[in-house]
């Protein structure tokens, strides 16, 4: 879990979400709508436009008690300008 911590402040990407209590909740199609692991970081990385629409991209990560990677979703959300 530090080392994504260390990843996303190296990338300066901004972290909108440190779960130490909480899995993420996986929102994919093939998802049961469950949560993903014991712990958990959400980071937004950032917008790119097209047109007519922009893409948002947000990476959740899910990690085991001990703090090791076990998940990782990367969920694109698209939006007109």
């Amino acid at each position: 879990m530090a080392d994504v911590r260390a990843m996303i402040e190296r990338h300066h990407w901004r972290a909108d979400g440190y779960r130490e209590d909480q899995g993420f909740y996986d929102q994919r199609p093939s998802s049961s709508g469950k949560l993903v692991g014991e712990k958990s970081i959400r980071a937004d990385l950032g917008n790119y436009p097209g047109f007519p629409f922009k893409t948002n991209v947000t990476v959740f990560w899910a990690f085991n008690g001990k703090g090791e990677l076990i998940d990782v979703w990367v969920w694109k959300t698209v939006d007109a300008l």
